[in-house]
């Protein structure tokens, strides 16, 4: 539990179990969305590499 001055009311901060089944299921889930969807994201981003206009960005 965090208190604080500036907050009106205190609050927690959960912190996901890395060792839980679930947890793991879950990652794997979605490292194999990644990995299955890295051809639709390289083309994604050559798109946008074509069209993002970066002249005035710093």
């Amino acid at each position: 539990m965090i208190n604080h001055p500036d907050l009106r009311a205190p609050y927690s901060i959960g912190l996901p179990d890395t060792g839980s089944p679930e947890f793991i299921k879950e990652w794997r889930r979605q490292s194999r969305l990644i990995r299955d969807n890295a051809a639709a994201e390289a083309e994604d981003m050559a798109f946008i590499e074509q069209v993002v206009d970066l002249d005035d960005w710093e």
